[in-house]
Order: C-alpha cells, then sequence, then structure tokens
C-alpha cells in the first residue's frame, strides 16, 4: 500500500496517487517503493514492524538509497496520535482529493470508504472495518507534512502592568482562592 500526497504553498494537502496490491511478492513491492520514491522525489514513511522492517531491507539490498521515515507509531497510544494528527487536517479542511477520470475516483472512493469505518468509541478512534490499511498509510504521509499558518498580519507589542487596561493602574491581585495560591515576588 502506496499513497503519495504533496503540499501545495498554501498549505493544502492534495492527494496524488495509490498503490494497492497485495498480490505482489515483497520484493517486487520493494521495487514499487523504489520506484514510486524516484518518480515523486518524495521520501517513503512507514511503520517499523514487520513487513516494512523486511522493505528497508530489501531496498537496501537493491542498492537503492532513498529517504526512508520510520514512524513513531509502533503502540496502540502512538498510532491514537497518528490518527487524531490525520483527523486534525481533515478538521482543518487543509486536505484535498481530485475525481478527474474514472482511474482517480476509484482510488479515491476506495480511501474514502476505509475512512468512514473508522469512528470514535470512548474517546479513540476504531477501526470498524475489514481494513485500514489505506487509512494507515494516508495518516503515516500525512504525518511528515507541516502545518503552514496562513499569513495573516500580526501586531504585538509589550505591556506593562495595567496597560492593557487603558491606563499604568496596578492590577490588584488576591493572594489566595480557589485556583491556590499566588505569590507576589515582584510587588504588583
Amino acid at each position: 500500500m502506496i499513497i503519495c500526497l504533496a503540499q501545495d504553498p498554501e498549505g493544502f494537502i492534495h492527494f496524488v496517487n495509490m498503490w494497492r496490491r497485495n498480490d505482489f511478492k515483497p520484493d517486487r513491492q520493494a521495487d514499487m517503493v523504489i520506484e514510486w520514491s524516484k518518480r515523486y522525489a518524495a521520501p517513503v514513511a512507514a511503520e517499523d514492524v514487520g513487513f516494512q522492517q523486511l522493505y528497508e531491507s530489501l531496498i537496501q539490498q537493491k542498492g537503492s538509497v532513498i529517504d526512508y521515515r520510520k514512524s513513531k507509531a509502533s503502540n496502540r497510544t502512538l498510532k491514537q496520535g497518528l490518527l487524531n494528527r490525520l483527523r486534525t487536517w481533515f478538521e482543518r479542511e487543509l486536505v484535498c482529493f481530485p475525481f478527474g477520470n474514472d482511474e482517480t475516483r476509484r482510488l479515491v472512493n476506495t480511501l474514502l470508504e476505509e475512512l468512514e469505518t473508522h469512528a470514535w468509541r470512548n474517546g479513540m478512534i476504531v477501526d470498524l472495518g475489514k481494513h485500514n490499511d489505506c487509512v494507515m498509510a494516508l495518516a503515516h504521509a500525512i504525518d511528515q507534512f507541516t502545518y503552514k499558518t496562513p499569513d495573516m498580519p500580526v501586531i504585538m507589542k509589550t505591556m506593562s502592568g495595567g496597560a492593557w487596561l487603558g491606563g499604568k493602574a496596578k492590577i490588584r491581585r488576591d493572594h489566595g482562592g480557589a485556583g491556590g495560591r499566588v505569590i507576589n515576588r515582584r510587588g504588583f
């Protein structure tokens, strides 16, 4: 399972392509990883368990040098974090899917159907479907990108005690209360 994504200058993540075959021998699958890495000039992100370790060693045996990034999501808690980061990209409406031709629509629909089988249950994202390979590949791929803050003007100024109230009045602070004890060390 391979998913290729790209990020545009505005920070949107675009689905580029997906390869999903489980009838290839691991040696042939490693060839596809190498081919895609070169074709799209992109790093390869994968879990650091089981078959993924096999692919890394096969790629090395073939003498290919690619930017292979091992995922830190190796247990349930870390995978929840990975899926939550994926969810955040969708909540920000920064993930774009093309629907150009029939083949593209078929690939995107496969991915979207798998995404629909994930749900919140007791504060965790759970997989209710038969497969999660597309969603996990998408999560590992999207985790390689950084959220880009929109270009917005920001004005910053340092204010001293009470200036934000419109004057130089000192802020009166109680030395106790529901939040615990306030220690006044600077005398304001």
